[in-house]
């Protein structure tokens, strides 16, 4: 389970939603919307951004470790546990 956290999303229908959410189950988006309302997702890894929308392609890893306490962990691929690029994961 992947979760995407978002200071805005902009759906492909209705009004755009501020701090908002994703979430992934594979490939499979099983929730979009409003963080107050999102389902539990324990253990789900997040992912932090500025925008989703449709169309908007991301790069984005996802790591075992905070960068900002330890910046080695990019050097370190055994610290990534997912790559997205273009929008695709590529990796994990």
């Amino acid at each position: 389970m992947q979760r995407i956290a978002a200071d805005l999303m902009i759906p492909g229908r209705g009004d755009p939603v501020a701090d908002a959410v994703v979430l992934l189950d594979g490939p499979t988006i099983s929730y979009a919307g409003p963080a107050a309302e999102a389902p539990e997702a324990p253990g789900a890894e997040t992912v932090r951004t500025a925008v989703v929308m449709p169309g908007y392609d991301a790069d984005v890893l996802t790591l075992d470790h905070d960068p900002l306490d330890d910046i080695t962990v990019l050097a370190d691929p055994e610290q990534v546990r997912g790559v997205w690029q273009a929008g695709r994961r590529v990796k994990g």
